[in-house]
């Protein structure tokens, strides 16, 4: 039986089938996908996160660049606050506001998220052949992270400038294309890989961080019987990794948010950015937008691999049938 009729058999199915499969399925982290089927999983778990928690990204872009504003201007920080910002946003801008950008962070994560998960296992495989270190070993999970999320953002860079520049500024474009033509017309096709750099260095980190700390938090909780393997410990090993990818990924979220943000060209690269932002606002501005950060990044984990895990369970169930 093909791969594609038993898809599309168990999918046929009604919702409470589906469900025993899912639910009577073994654990599917470990389990060896075929390659594409992984990355569309990815995909797929990256888009869940994306629609349930893009309002808490878009508060937290504006809170980023509040503060270039509020420079430029000299008046107060407008934007204090997730919660309050998001109230303003929808008081003053409407609810639509909170979703600029979904569009191109749709994009953004079938393209991102299918490489950078999809090619975790294929990494982690080729590093514990290459340098001997075993799959499941914490410098292999965070070497293959770095590697994997450096990987797919390079190629998905230009989805995640149109998904800021819409953010900040919601009113500056109509449509997807109509972003991708000004922004390539005005800085050439180049235009749309600014601040590729710094956002290699973020989403490598974040990267390595979620899928490193997930893998580490859900094996020890399996192998020192603390939760067996179900909902429960992937909420758990889910909302660690969020947090800690936060951690360490906020200061280089800043700097790419403002790179890619500045159609006013006040940065030039990622160091200038750097040095202009901590000599004007000093070392904690680095960590603004954190509450916002950690609601987003925190929420989007659990959502995505929370997906990530009953798609694969879901798959390894019925792959391990045929």
């Amino acid at each position: 039986v093909s791969t594609q009729s038993t898809w599309g058999h168990s999918f046929s199915k009604s919702p409470v089938s589906l469900f025993r499969i899912v639910k009577m399925a073994p654990t599917g982290s470990d389990v060896k996908l075929p390659l594409p089927l992984s990355m569309i999983i990815g995909g797929i778990s990256g888009s869940v996160g994306e629609i349930l928690t893009i309002p808490l990204d878009t508060a937290k872009v504006r809170q980023q660049v509040d503060g270039e504003k509020a420079l430029q201007t000299g008046a107060p920080r407008k934007y204090v606050g997730t919660f309050t910002t998001l109230k303003l946003l929808l008081n003053e801008e409407g609810i639509i506001t909170w979703y600029r950008g979904l569009s191109a962070g749709l994009l953004r994560q079938m393209v991102f998220a299918s490489l950078r998960i999809g090619l975790y296992d294929p990494v982690r495989e080729s590093v514990e052949s290459t340098l001997g270190w075993s799959r499941i070993s914490a410098k292999n999970n965070v070497l293959s992270g770095l590697l994997t999320g450096a990987f797919g953002i390079l190629i998905a860079s230009p989805t995640d400038r149109i998904k800021v520049v819409f953010q900040k500024n919601p009113d500056a474009y109509s449509s997807l294309r109509h972003a991708i033509r000004d922004i390539a017309g005005k800085d050439g096709v180049q235009g749309l890989w600014r601040g590729v750099g710094a956002n290699m260095l973020r989403n490598a980190i974040i990267n390595a961080a979620e899928l490193a700390t997930y893998d580490q938090v859900k094996r020890a909780c399996l192998s020192s019987n603390i939760l067996s393997d179900g909902i429960a410990l992937h909420f758990l090993s889910s909302a660690i990794a969020g947090f800690t990818a936060v951690i360490f990924g906020n200061p280089v979220d800043v700097v790419k948010t403002r790179i890619m943000g500045d159609r006013e060209k006040l940065y030039n690269g990622t160091l200038d950015c750097v040095l202009k932002t901590l000599r004007n606002e000093g070392p904690l501005a680095f960590y603004k937008g954190f509450l916002a950060q950690s609601y987003r990044i925190v929420s989007w984990n659990i959502a995505m691999f929370m997906t990530r895990e009953q798609l694969r369970n879901a798959a390894a169930a019925r792959l391990g049938k045929h």
